[in-house]
């Protein structure tokens, strides 16, 4: 049967103690979160005051942050002027939201400096706002002044400023540029970044690819409309989803064990490769409990 609804909470940080704390209450949070030194769970409404007592009893600080299902924040309005007012105020607020500038991203950078490529967009922006569809030309001639970038370009994706950039390459001979042969995706993921260096581009930012598609084609077409055969190179970077599974430990120490897998992970990552979320969820099988392990990270497909 299922639950009447999924009620959300957060906890300010100690999410080892938390989630031992809420495991030995016997309740299995799900779509568990750590951001900014707090820690987010949903728990099925029946387990929700088993939960709190224990919480509760533990002296840990905690506040629902939502509701789900029953879609209890509708019911709670009293007329329809108050929910057309919430809606209105909502709007802008989301608009202004839209508009303003969160961060300045600088993927897959070796050799240039990240901080003075930042640096450069921070001098070049006179607003913490940037309206969609806004040029960069002036800022990426900029750019190309740094040592070390051969291209620059520069969008604005959600509350991001995406800056792509190719640095120079090292004087060193290219052998077997010219055979045409492909470039395919080595992992599924969704693309976040593609540069084509020879061929023609099949992907863009944001497409959903699975391993061993095309992520380049081997030819270019002449401003004739002439096909040439090429051999497909550029950078393709992707947001990847990795899973591992284990046994649940009867200890208490759950929680010690998926932040102790995490760093393990994170360390072996290959090169290039940022870690930049995780999460997990408690499973059963018969009468035994499973860490579902979700890492998600951006590294080249």
């Amino acid at each position: 049967m299922k639950p009447d609804y999924v009620v959300r909470y957060r906890t300010c940080g100690y999410e080892c103690f938390v989630l031992n704390k809420l495991v030995s209450a016997k309740t299995s949070p799900s779509r568990v979160r750590i951001r900014g030194g707090k820690m987010y769970f949903s728990l099925n409404s029946k387990e929700a005051p088993a939960a709190e007592r224990a919480l509760t009893g533990a002296g840990v600080a905690f506040e629902k942050v939502g509701e789900h299902g029953l879609t209890p924040a509708l019911k709670k309005l009293k007329s329809k002027a108050a929910l057309l007012i919430t809606l209105a105020a909502a709007a802008a607020g989301t608009l202004l939201y839209a508009f303003s500038v969160d961060s300045v991203k600088v993927p897959g950078l070796e050799k240039v400096s990240e901080n003075e490529v930042r640096n450069a967009v921070y001098a070049e922006l006179d607003s913490p706002f940037v309206l969609p569809g806004t040029q960069f030309t002036e800022l990426e001639r900029k750019l190309l002044d740094i040592d070390g970038v051969a291209y620059a370009s520069v969008v604005k994706s959600g509350r991001d400023i995406i800056v792509n950039i190719v640095e120079e390459l090292p004087d060193i001979p290219l052998l077997d540029t010219q055979s045409p042969v492909p470039l395919p995706a080595k992992e599924s993921g969704r693309i976040t970044r593609i540069v084509v260096l020879n061929g023609t581009g099949r992907v863009k930012p944001g497409d959903e690819v699975v391993k061993g598609e095309i992520l380049i084609e081997p030819y270019v077409v002449s401003a004739e409309g002439e096909y040439k055969q090429v051999r497909a190179m550029g950078i393709v970077e992707a947001e990847v989803r990795r899973t591992e599974e284990v046994p649940m430990p009867e200890d208490g120490s759950a929680a010690e064990l998926i932040l102790a897998r995490k760093e393990a992970f994170e360390s072996g990552l290959e090169e290039g490769a940022k870690l930049i979320d995780y999460s997990f969820e408690i499973k059963k099988v018969d009468k035994t409990s499973y860490l579902s392990i979700y890492y998600d990270i951006i590294t080249r497909i």
